[in-house]
């Protein structure tokens, strides 16, 4: 078996990671900020329309753009984790007005999100 010898860093090159990290966190938060209002607006734009959409799409992308597992996603919108499944697989939609329910749910919590990050 070959052993592998420990690599040690300096206090200075340790830090330095540190700063990396930081500007990487800064990049994130910079993309992450308007990828959450483009979420607000689509899921503004869906609870004021009666069209047909991909309700399933959006529920997926607030999902992850919000960071939820979908039993926090069921929680979030009181339903449960199997209709939330129904949903992103396009086997079900829940009636509009309850749509338009969900969506302001979930614009709530992108701009909390939002606020958050910015804070």
């Amino acid at each position: 078996m070959k052993t592998v010898a420990p690599t040690y860093r300096s206090a200075a090159q340790t830090v330095f990671d540190i700063a990396d990290l930081l500007v990487l966190v800064e990049r994130v938060r910079a993309q992450m900020v308007p990828a959450l209002e483009e979420l607000v607006s689509k899921l503004e734009t869906a609870a004021a329309s009666e069209d047909e959409l991909d309700f399933g799409g959006l529920v997926k992308a607030a999902q992850q753009l919000l960071e939820l597992d979908d039993t926090d996603m069921a929680r979030t919108l009181n339903v449960s984790r199997p209709t939330i499944g129904r949903w992103i697989r396009g086997v079900s939609s829940p009636h509009p007005l309850t749509r338009r329910a969900i969506c302001s749910t979930l614009v709530k919590k992108a701009r909390g999100k939002i606020k958050l990050m910015q804070g």
